[in-house]
């Protein structure tokens, strides 16, 4: 019985730690917090996280999942949000559905890096999913890291 509680305890504890990374709105810069409300203001669900010297910010809009990350100046550096695969552009479901026709997807997002848009496909796959990006013309982009 007492590693039965044990168990629990530790499993507790390391739920706990994982909400430690996790920053209230107060403590994000004032010019970060500014320009994250000026980009995105109906975001709801707001979650902050500081990553290194940059904020990583996670949000809904409209029941959307989004992801942000922002640098300490407030300059926003790349966003990613879900999408359905009905909403891809033709190119990119074309090209899935010639070279990638027997894949499952599990996820699909439009990611907006430096301006430019991409969209990132997850591939059910054992014994880890695979995330391939493609640019709106349906060609493979490596250059772009995963995300």
């Amino acid at each position: 019985m007492k590693k039965v509680f044990l168990m629990v305890l530790v499993l507790a504890l390391g739920f706990v730690s994982c909400d430690e990374d996790d920053m209230r709105s107060n403590d994000v810069p004032s010019v970060v917090l500014n320009a994250f409300n000026a980009e995105f203001s109906d975001a709801k669900k707001v979650d902050w996280e500081q990553v290194g010297n940059d904020y990583e910010v996670e949000f809904e809009i409209k029941n959307v999942e989004h992801e942000a990350y922002l640098d300490s100046e407030g300059n926003l550096l790349r966003y990613k949000k879900d999408m359905l695969y009905s909403e891809l552009p033709e190119n990119v479901k074309s090209a899935i559905e010639t070279d990638f026709k027997d894949r499952r997807i599990d996820e699909v997002e439009m990611l907006n890096v430096a301006n430019e848009i991409y969209y990132q496909i997850e591939f059910d796959d054992m014994p880890m999913d695979e995330k391939v990006i493609f640019n709106e013309a349906g060609t493979v982009n490596s250059e772009v890291p995963v995300w």
